[in-house]
């Protein structure tokens, strides 16, 4: 079991990266965290990448950059639109 973050409201925007075949980090662990950020309207951006293990490894060989690059520039969107809200940007690697 890894260490769940503490949330809090008014938590800075949050990146979710996860491969479903994660064998060392139990999937459910970013669905429960889902679920705590939903609950505390903390803005987020998630990316599941399909056959992927823990490492990421087929995914930062092709494209990994690229869409986590996308994400951040998503996250960083919405604090330009409520820029007292966020000071930084988490980014959570499951």
């Amino acid at each position: 079991m890894i260490p769940q973050p503490t949330l809090r409201t008014g938590l800075s925007p949050v990146l979710l990266i996860h491969g479903d075949d994660d064998r060392n980090v139990p999937f459910q662990q970013t669905t429960d965290l889902v679920e705590k950020l939903c609950a505390q309207s903390v803005a987020f951006e998630e990316l599941i990448i399909p056959d992927e293990i823990h490492d990421l490894l087929r995914w930062s060989e092709t494209c990994g950059a690229h869409l986590a690059r996308q994400m951040a520039q998503g996250l960083a969107q919405r604090a330009h639109e409520n820029p007292k809200s966020i000071h930084k940007l988490h980014l959570f690697l499951l």
